[in-house]
């Protein structure tokens, strides 16, 4: 299959000028909602300033959503208040409800739990933070990590993980410690009984159980190293990021029955950047690139036959952002991810949705949204 490339800078709306409506004299964002049948608070998000009753001028433009059918909850750090908080964003209706703020840096990374009840987050004193999406106060669980942190639920929910100075700490969503692993870039395997680490550039799986560990890709030379490693939900695969003769390569591997297939990747891809679609059958990477004066990123779709293994690119598309913030998620139908990008004119950053070989769109329009993570309706 041929690998479908787009490149484009994003105008704040969907794939070229689409999104613009030429408004007329006296109309408003509720008329222009009711006729297009989109909900009116979506256009007040992609229109700040705009209410709903303001009387608009002829010719005046009006950013209007690309249709979409997707559904769920992103969460992202925004700055609608005085500092960063953090925010719930329903994907259809484009509502945006503060969960958090005060507690909350540019830096917190927050991860929905896999019911979407709860978002995980590093708050600005250093430590993880659990949140309910109702609302309510943050707890913090663990100590204090080295650096920064992007935690990581296991599938059921019930425990986070994340690294620090090369050590793996596996809690608790209430804050016990379940485990200290020897090893960085944790990511659960199968159901969540087991987790993936890096120890000395190469993959230990960890049986969470009774604490005994197997390296899982014993055919690596010496002078071969292991990247990161990023474990499926389902069945016994998964995907790492290796240099195996002086050559970057993405990989995915069945450890049960060894099989494995891989594909070379660019030395600009970001090793920690994979995710697997949740139905397991896609991977979605990135990769850092320039586009004129900006910093842009570059999403890689890939898809994946766990029986073969097989592996092979079938969509790509570049976006002007900054790569510490894009953040990438993919939605639970698996054919669509979430990041921020850059909206032309202002600056600003916003939360897009891009399709795998299909659009993009963009659901936020107020201020800065960055590290976007999509999680089920709730």
């Amino acid at each position: 299959m041929q690998l479908a490339k787009r490149v484009m800078f994003m105008t704040g709306y969907s794939r070229g000028q689409e999104g613009v409506y030429v408004a007329e004299a006296g109309e408003d964002l509720l008329r222009i909602a009711g006729a297009r049948g989109v909900p009116v608070g979506l256009l007040e998000e992609l229109n700040p300033g705009v209410g709903r009753r303001d009387s608009l001028q002829t010719g005046q433009a009006v950013a209007v959503p690309s249709p979409h059918r997707h559904r769920g909850t992103v969460v992202a750090v925004s700055n609608r208040q005085a500092g960063p908080c953090l925010v719930a964003i329903d994907v259809c209706s484009g509502e945006v409800r503060v969960l958090e703020a005060g507690a909350c840096a540019w830096s917190s990374v927050p991860v929905l739990s896999p019911d979407g009840d709860r978002v995980a987050y590093q708050g600005p004193d250093g430590r993880v933070a659990v949140l309910s999406t109702d609302g309510g106060s943050p707890v913090p669980i663990g100590r204090s990590p080295s650096g920064f942190v992007s935690p990581k639920w296991s599938p059921t929910g019930e425990l986070l993980a994340w690294d620090s100075d090369g050590v793996t700490e596996v809690l608790s969503a209430s804050g016990e410690l379940v485990a200290r692993i020897e090893g960085a870039c944790p990511s659960w395997m199968g159901r969540g009984r087991s987790i993936a680490v890096i120890r000395d550039g190469r993959a230990v799986l960890v049986d969470l159980g009774d604490g005994t560990s197997v390296q899982l890709e014993a055919v690596l030379r010496p002078q071969d190293q292991v990247w990161a490693v990023h474990g499926a939900t389902m069945g016994s695969v998964y995907a790492c990021v290796a240099t195996v003769n002086g050559q970057l390569r993405l990989e995915v591997h069945d450890w049960f029955t060894g099989d494995r297939a891989g594909v070379d990747v660019g030395s600009d891809l970001w090793p920690w950047s994979i995710k697997w679609s949740p139905d397991c059958t896609m991977l979605a990477a990135q990769s850092g690139t320039q586009m004129g004066m900006e910093s842009a990123v570059t999403v890689t779709f890939y898809q994946v036959d766990a029986a073969g293994p097989e592996i092979r690119p079938v969509d790509s598309v570049t976006l002007v952002s900054d790569p510490r913030y894009a953040g990438l998620s993919w939605s639970h139908s698996s054919d669509a991810v979430a990041l921020s990008a850059r909206v032309a004119g202002g600056g600003a950053y916003a939360v897009h949705i891009v399709e795998l070989l299909g659009g993009v769109h963009r659901i936020t329009g107020r201020g800065d949204s960055v590290l976007p993570d999509w999680g089920p309706s709730r």
